[in-house]
């Protein structure tokens, strides 16, 4: 729902991030939430190798951690324009984040509320 929200006031703040570029990204927080991300094909493969499925609500869990502690550290959407190109990116990570949570929680069954 978080994630919705940040997206949705770049959608009225007209920011389009299609072509961020998360090589700018450099923070700590960011730099661990984009290797949380990564991990996913790896936890994927724990659970169809052995068949502990409890892998994907751990690491569903350790991602939304990874967000929040983004989320907490980095401002995602700025009024300076100064810093759009880093928001672009931001907003591209959270997208990422987004759409890997989304799929966790398909896999699980689960509904992904966009609002609170």
């Amino acid at each position: 729902a978080r994630i919705c929200s940040i997206l949705g006031l770049a959608a009225e703040n007209k920011i389009d991030y299609s072509n961020g570029s998360v090589t700018m990204l450099g923070h700590e927080s960011e730099r661990q939430l984009i290797n949380k991300i990564l991990e996913l094909p790896s936890v994927i493969n724990t659970i169809a190798d052995t068949y502990e499925v409890h892998h994907l609500p751990h690491y569903s869990l350790e991602l939304a951690t990874s967000f929040h502690n983004f989320y907490q550290n980095c401002r995602v959407v700025s009024e300076n324009k100064a810093d759009l190109e880093l928001s672009k990116a931001r907003l591209k990570l959270c997208e990422a984040a987004k759409l890997t949570l989304a799929y966790c929680l398909d896999l699980m069954g689960m509904n992904k509320p966009e609002k609170m």
